[in-house]
């Protein structure tokens, strides 16, 4: 198995996710938490009937939003349904990986990996 690794850190000036330049740890992508935030898949189902979030048989987060996947409506519907579910703020989600796929990697500040899978499962 091929594990791929992301150095990642917030840039204080753009608030985005930038890439590292050799400060930080090391911090592999999906499904583990380290330095403060934990990222997991996303499969997005743009133009659905209506809003549902659940876990698939793979362990990825699959995504239903009822917007479409123009000027990054979806995206930012993503993000609100995750912080609506969650209870985080919008500002503590960024899509870190996918920006114009439906697969995506998103970056979570606050909440453990087991913590957002206990509360999406409730």
């Amino acid at each position: 198995m091929r594990i791929h690794w992301l150095r990642c850190r917030l840039s204080p000036i753009s608030q985005h996710w930038m890439p590292d330049r050799g400060q930080g740890r090391r911090t592999q992508v999906l499904g583990k938490q380290a330095s403060g935030f934990c990222t997991f898949e996303v499969h997005l189902r743009p133009r659905a009937k209506k809003d549902k979030i659940s876990i698939g048989d793979s362990g990825m987060l699959e995504v239903s939003v009822t917007s479409p996947p123009v000027d990054d409506r979806a995206n930012d519907h993503l993000v609100k349904l995750l912080s609506k579910t969650l209870s985080v703020p919008r500002s503590s989600i960024r899509i870190i990986k996918g920006q114009h796929c439906r697969n995506k990697a998103v970056a979570l500040d606050g909440l453990t990996e087991v913590e957002v899978k206990k509360l999406i499962a409730v």
